[in-house]
């Protein structure tokens, strides 16, 4: 979720009518990208792999068979770019989801410690919240951890 669409749903406000509501909302956001790498590591991650490589296998047919009828295109090999794609957009961003989930939790624990300190009723419970969540990632360090050693992806 990028930051205007993040800001537009409220969830950096602890002031709201409805900023309760708010942030659990947020933190079931965040929950979902660790549950998505669990899930994918642990039930889809073979799947993806062979999916990449059956993709990656046509792709490579078909620039054969564009360069055989038509010489003169020379198209490049289109399985290499797709998992070039995958290694340097895809993983990337893969990447990117630990630290994007610590900096929305580091934001709401700042928001909430705010609404804490102003005596919002709720302040406590939303800031043990963050905490569970944060003490879980900290325990699994590899919850964003992707198994993309079966990937036939060119490393730089």
């Amino acid at each position: 979720m990028a930051d205007t669409t993040w800001k537009e749903h409220g969830y950096d406000q602890w002031n709201l009518p409805d900023s309760v509501g708010r942030v659990d909302e947020a933190l079931s956001v965040v929950n979902q990208a660790a549950h998505v790498f669990s899930y994918w590591n642990n039930h889809t991650e073979r799947i993806i792999s062979d999916s990449l490589r059956d993709i990656t296998d046509e792709l490579r047919y078909f620039t054969g068979r564009v360069n055989v009828v038509d010489p003169q295109r020379n198209l490049e090999d289109l399985g290499t770019r797709n998992m070039e794609f995958a290694f340097y957009v895809v993983n990337a961003r893969m990447e990117r989801v630990e630290s994007w989930v610590r900096r929305r939790l580091n934001g709401l624990w700042d928001v909430w410690t705010q609404a804490e300190q102003a005596g919002h009723p709720n302040a406590a419970h939303v800031l043990n919240s963050i905490n569970n969540i944060v003490e879980e990632i900290d325990e699994e360090p590899d919850t964003f951890i992707t198994g993309t050693e079966t990937w036939d992806i060119p490393s730089p």
